[in-house]
C-alpha cells in the first residue's frame, strides 16, 4: 500500500511538472561544425519531457537518455539533438533556459527568449556566496537575481553558424544585406523595433530556404 502511495505522489508530481512528452530517434551534435559534417555525439532514442512552469519558452523540455553509456557523457556537451523533422537546441548550455527548445526544422533562424546576462557584480556576487555558505548560499542568491532580472530577453539561434544572438533592429538590417528585397520593404515598415515584427522578417527570410 505504501508503495502505491508513493508510486500515486511521483506520478501527481510529475504531471504537475511535465506536459507533452516526445520520443524521437535522434542525432545529437556538438557544435555546428560536426552538424554540417553529420558527425553527431551519439545517434539513440531520446525521450523529451516538456516543462510546464519552470521554463522561460513553453516549448521548452528535459532529456532523458535510455542508453546507459549516456550516463558517462555530459549534457552539458550536446548543442543540438535532431531526428530531421524537428530541431531540439540545449538552452542550458548557456543558461538560456531550463532545458532543450523545441522547434520545428525550417531555415536557418529561430527565435526564442531568455533571462538577461548576468552582469559582471552579480557573478561576483554568486562566486562569494557559494565560497562563504556553500551550494545553498548560490542557489539562495541565484533565485534572487532572477527575481531581480524581471525582463526577458529577445534571441534568434543561427543554425547555420551555431550562434545565438539578441534580436534586435541592428540585427535585423545586418541580416537582410543579403536579402534587399526584403531589406527596402523593412525599411518601408514604422514598426522596426517590434518584435512581433522582427520575427515575421525571421520567417520571411527562413521560407527562402
Amino acid at each position: 500500500m505504501k508503495t502505491v502511495f508513493i508510486f500515486y505522489l511521483f506520478f501527481i508530481f510529475s504531471v504537475s511538472i511535465y506536459g507533452q512528452i516526445d520520443t524521437i530517434y535522434g542525432k545529437a551534435y556538438r557544435n555546428v561544425v560536426d552538424y554540417k559534417n553529420d558527425k553527431p555525439l551519439f545517434e539513440e532514442q531520446c525521450i523529451f519531457k516538456e516543462y510546464k512552469k519552470t521554463s522561460v519558452n513553453k516549448n521548452t523540455y528535459k532529456l532523458k537518455v535510455k542508453n546507459r553509456k549516456f550516463k558517462r557523457r555530459r549534457q552539458m556537451n550536446i548543442w543540438i539533438i535532431t531526428d530531421g523533422e524537428y530541431l531540439y537546441f540545449n538552452a542550458k548550455r548557456h543558461a538560456f533556459d531550463a532545458g532543450f527548445i523545441k522547434f520545428k526544422l525550417k531555415g536557418n533562424f529561430y527565435y526564442f527568449r531568455s533571462w538577461p546576462m548576468l552582469t559582471i557584480s552579480q557573478k561576483n556576487k554568486l562566486s562569494q556566496d557559494q565560497f562563504n555558505y556553500g551550494l545553498i548560499g548560490r542557489s539562495y542568491t541565484y533565485s534572487k537575481i532572477q527575481s531581480e532580472n524581471q525582463e526577458l530577453v529577445d534571441n534568434v539561434l543561427d543554425l547555420s553558424k551555431g550562434q545565438s544572438s539578441v534580436l534586435n533592429e541592428k540585427y535585423m538590417l545586418d541580416l537582410l544585406e543579403n536579402y534587399p528585397v526584403l531589406l527596402n520593404e523593412f525599411l518601408l515598415d514604422t514598426n522596426t523595433s517590434d518584435v512581433m515584427v522582427l520575427r515575421e522578417y525571421l520567417d520571411k527570410v527562413n521560407e527562402l530556404f
